[in-house]
């Protein structure tokens, strides 16, 4: 009676974390009044409308002109992304009747929230097989307030995708290798299929095939006996083949335009799907620069991300019990292995506790040491961080029976807390559609307006109803672009001046600019200088509106911006207007300007 009563007990507590977990994806998801305001998720939702859908399935499997390919579409051949993030979002985004600019994304946003809902669940299932069912109750409630996944799931991108099948891959090699040697072929059929999934999310996926291959060989050497090695390495090869078969399969199912041909024997890729894979590859390891490349520039590998999500898409607390959980997971096996010592039964070494391990350094090898190392990319480790610092509870209570639940309930109320504080800014007006309703309420009409290049110019063209609201008629401005990631010369200072004089207001819809070129003097004198003669108003321009959404609790704000810039500039990013308080004649500004360039002309 008591089992059953602990039974519900817990299942209500699930219950009430998927709860939690759900408010806080769900809550504000059209947090930027659909002016999308995230460029990935804006190239989505192009992409979901431009495509259609085949007549027949051999149309849907016909490479070459089958209208469901963005590759089919001159618009769309730098899709990079998978497709089954994609397509589910159109599908589900027809059969709603919100196939439309305005409402695509609100589907891709909700099936985001909701796939990592399903990750909660699933975070749930492999710490219950690895550890104990308090170790699940730990980590699936910890993975309800992660401020990285609660993040990641207001916006339309594949990232939480991703992660589901990732999850859902590894549970599955958690049961390959606990069942018997009987059940092993369906379950390496259905890994083949879920790594298939996750490979048409993302193509980054394909580092997971370590972890399977991993297993494989890890159930070869439990199901091994003695003189039996033809039985093993047969069983080893069947089940190889069969995770390789279904997972081709699969993927080449749901992402048939990553290749070339519609012969499933022709492995040639789609032309336009590898030059942008290239081309992206070029970008991560620092080789090809574009503007939002120089964000890492003096950036160090593997301490710059786990700086990040220890201190902003964690959160400290959670962060240091996840450390501290994969150390003492590490150390335990260790001892377990040289035999040193009898350890408790609850950190016993476990081959996919082990793998998990391998997972995290995996990710943060790849994610965490080219020259881009964002935050993003290290979302898949995420969850397995959590099951760590829920094993690190775990350990707490071993040792410490009496402090155990106070430092569970610790970490998870700070953590908590975290989450509470970021999610009000989806309780308020997106700082450009506050900027914006500002320039339209003060900004005289006829004024120029000067934006830069490479970020969202404002104003944004607000919704009729905030015009009747205001008692105001909706007038466009004359605007332009500031291209200040240009090279810092001559030219370019000639051309910063002439803007200045053309501008009447200059508009920062975000400090992306600043943040980067304007803290690089060894690569853009001029933009170092220029960034600080219009602070001092040595420009001739004056501040007149500085916009922030901070997370917020009790009143006090919590300053975020010294982390990395995707962590603020799609959702809450500080916006700055100036306006031209004196006119600077354009020689006097070339003279400022002109200071910052060395002799040769060239920074």
């Amino acid at each position: 009676m008591k089992s059953t009563g602990e039974s519900f007990r817990k299942k209500m507590l699930l219950l009430l974390i998927l709860l939690l977990g759900s408010g806080l994806r769900l809550y504000g998801v059209n947090w930027d009044a659909s002016h999308h305001l995230h460029p990935d998720e804006r190239f989505m939702v192009l992409t979901v409308l431009n495509i259609s859908w085949p007549d027949s399935f051999a149309g849907y499997l016909n490479i070459e002109t089958s209208p469901l390919s963005p590759y089919n579409n001159e618009h769309h051949r730098s899709y990079i992304y998978g497709t089954f993030p994609l397509f589910l979002t159109k599908g589900l985004a027809t059969l709603c009747k919100m196939h439309t600019y305005g409402t695509a994304h609100l589907v891709g946003r909700t099936l985001s929230a909701l796939f990592d809902l399903g990750s909660l669940l699933l975070v749930y299932l492999i710490a219950t097989r690895l550890f104990s069912v308090r170790a699940g109750i730990l980590s699936s409630a910890f993975y309800a307030v992660t401020v990285m996944h609660i993040q990641q799931s207001h916006f339309f991108t594949v990232d939480t995708f991703l992660v589901f099948w990732i999850a859902v891959t590894f549970l599955l090699l958690v049961i390959f290798l606990e069942k018997n040697q009987h059940r092993t072929l369906l379950l390496s059929s259905l890994i083949g299929v879920s790594f298939g999934c996750a490979l048409a999310c993302k193509a980054s996926a394909f580092l997971f095939m370590v972890i399977i291959l991993l297993a494989l060989l890890i159930k070869a050497a439990l199901t091994y006996r003695r003189g039996a090695w033809y039985q093993t390495a047969l069983s080893l090869a069947g089940n190889t083949l069969l995770y390789a078969l279904f997972s081709y399969c699969t993927y080449r199912l749901i992402q048939p335009y990553a290749f070339a041909s519609s012969n499933w024997f022709d492995l040639t890729p789609q032309p336009y799907f590898w030059k942008v894979l290239e081309a992206q590859r070029q970008a991560i390891a620092g080789k090809a620069m574009f503007p939002s490349q120089w964000q890492w520039v003096n950036t160090a590998p593997v301490f710059f991300p786990l700086k990040n999500i220890l201190l902003w898409g964690l959160g400290l607390p959670l962060g240091c019990a996840a450390l501290l959980g994969m150390g003492l997971f590490l150390a335990s096996s260790i001892q377990i292995l040289a035999r040193r010592k009898r350890v408790p039964r609850t950190e016993a070494v476990s081959a996919p506790a082990l793998l998990a391990l391998i997972w995290i350094v995996i990710a943060f090898a790849y994610g965490g040491t080219p020259f881009v190392k964002s935050m993003r990319y290290l979302l898949p480790a995420a969850p397995f961080l959590l099951l760590f610092a829920a094993y690190a509870c775990e350990a707490f209570l071993t040792r410490f029976h009496g402090l155990s639940r106070a430092v569970s309930i610790i970490v998870f109320a700070l953590t908590a807390l975290w989450a509470l504080a970021y999610v009000t800014i989806y309780a308020r007006d997106t700082t450009r559609v506050a900027a914006s309703q500002w320039i339209y309420r003060n900004v005289p009409e006829g004024s120029v307006l000067a934006n830069e290049a490479w970020d969202d110019p404002l104003p944004l063209r607000l919704a009729d109803e905030f015009f009747r609201r205001e008692g105001l008629e909706y007038r466009p401005f004359e605007s332009f672009l500031m291209h200040v990631y240009n090279p810092d010369n001559g030219e370019k200072v000639k051309n910063l001046c002439d803007d200045l004089g053309r501008a009447d207001y200059l508009v920062l819809s975000s400090p992306r600019a600043r943040e980067t070129v304007g803290r690089l003097p060894v690569y853009f004198p001029v933009m170092s200088r220029y960034y600080g003669l219009l602070e001092s108003g040595g420009l001739g321009f004056e501040e007149v509106y500085a916009g922030t959404s901070y997370p917020r609790l009790f009143g006090r704000e919590i300053n975020d911006s010294a982390a990395e810039e995707s962590f603020w500039v799609y959702d809450h990013p500080p916006v700055r207007i100036y306006r031209k308080a004196r006119a600077l004649s354009g020689d006097a500004c070339r003279d400022l300007l002109s200071q910052a360039i060395p002799d040769n002309g060239q920074p």
